[in-house]
């Protein structure tokens, strides 16, 4: 089951319009060609070997032939035996291992190599990007470093959160949580190094972690945007001995330092219940009350989803009949946050067209294996659009 997340309209983001970091792109220069030139050199190596291990295998058909067959029988004459029946017993096992022993070297060392390689070369043509006095250049660098899915992606993330640019450090932020806690932390023996050679040796310590950066960013980044990205990340990649402290010590500081604006604790709030904290009914209920944002109100929905509150049940009801569809949105993610698959797949068969489709999506993203068989039903069998819901919801 996937870890949970908020509901997809509630990433932060600036007023002002969205740059060229959220649009598909495509490295532009070099890097495509060699990565194109060294797939097809792995694929012409492939090719290569299984026309060998063809080319064994005729020969060793040929072997038949008459006057092999004399050859073979005038130098067996020759040996004693024991040597006969070691070289027919051995001869299988022979022939055995090299299928065996090429394919699997191929498999597992030649093509991993090649990859490797390939992303050596995308990864200096992304250093180059990020140095590009061009904003878009450096964003789309981002996006495509969020995309990798690479350990080594994490220190030039990393690397970025200290950039003058608010809109480039949100997107660092948020780039490090789709990589998710697994890649991360492989990622974080190679953060060190990056921060010196950067000028920024000051930040390393022995205690310092991608998660300890995030907290720092969170507290002290003048940047709403950036602060609440950062409550994102430390919800999806934090640990709740060290995360939780600090999500904790910045909600007071938001409420007490910078007006009491409901945006960043919202998001906070949120990271908090998703780190497993159980405490935080009372201020998600308060969060309800005065929200004046959907998404405030969206993340609220879902801290209660989160925390297991009594009072979540209740609350998710009320929203499936708000006229807002962000909020709609919100319950029905609620639901499969809270483990609630029977009423997902009511409102996925009897539901408002959005509720329904909704459904489906989080039927496949927290009901996991168990809840293929229902959007199989869906997908060969319901309307077109949920169908097209349930192949999404087949796909998370």
């Amino acid at each position: 089951m996937k870890a949970a997340t908020p509901f997809p309209s509630n990433e932060p983001h600036e007023p002002a319009p969205a740059t060229a970091a959220s649009e598909e792109l495509v490295a532009p220069g070099e890097a495509p060609r060699r990565r194109w030139q060294r797939m097809l050199r792995v694929c012409l190596v492939g090719y290569l070997m299984l026309g060998s291990f063809v080319f064994v295998l005729l020969v060793l058909g040929n072997c038949t032939s008459s006057e092999t067959v004399e050859q073979q029988m005038s130098e067996q004459r020759e040996l004693s035996t024991g040597q006969e029946v070691q070289n027919v017993v051995s001869f299988p096992f022979r022939v055995a291992g090299g299928a065996v022993v090429y394919p699997l070297k191929f498999m597992f060392y030649d093509l991993p190599n090649e990859i490797a390689g390939a992303f050596e070369d995308e990864l200096a043509d992304v250093r180059k990007r990020l140095e590009s006095d061009s904003p878009a250049e450096s964003e789309a660098a981002v996006e495509q470093l969020a995309r990798s899915r690479s350990p080594k992606a994490v220190p030039l993330l990393v690397r970025v959160l200290h950039e003058s640019e608010p809109n480039l450090r949100r997107d660092a932020v948020l780039g490090l949580k789709r990589l998710g806690r697994d890649t991360v932390e492989r990622g974080e023996a190679l953060v060190a190094r990056e921060l010196e050679q950067a000028g920024l040796g000051e930040l390393v310590h022995e205690e310092m972690s991608v998660e300890s950066l995030l907290a720092a960013r969170l507290t002290r980044d003048r940047s709403a945007v950036v602060r609440a990205s950062c409550a994102m990340a430390l919800g999806e990649i934090g640990s709740d001995r060290h995360a939780l402290p600090a999500l904790r010590r910045a909600y007071e500081r938001e409420l007490d330092e910078r007006g009491g604006d409901a945006f960043v604790p919202s998001y906070i709030l949120l990271a908090r219940a998703q780190l497993g904290e159980r405490e935080v009914e009372q201020e998600a209920l308060r969060h309800l009350e005065r929200a004046e944002h959907p998404v405030h109100y969206g993340n609220a929905l879902l801290t209660l989803a989160h925390s297991g509150a009594p009072s979540a049940q209740r609350e998710l009801r009320r929203a499936l009949a708000h006229p807002e569809e962000r909020i709609v949105i919100a319950a029905v993610t609620g639901y499969g946050i809270a483990g609630e698959f029977g009423m997902l797949i009511s409102l996925a068969r009897d539901g408002t067209p959005v509720q329904q489709e909704k459904a489906l999506l989080a039927l496949g993203t927290y009901g996991g294996d168990g809840y293929i068989g229902v959007l199989e039903r869906f997908r060969t069998q319901g309307e077109p659009r949920l169908q097209r819901a349930a192949v999404f919801g087949m796909a998370e």
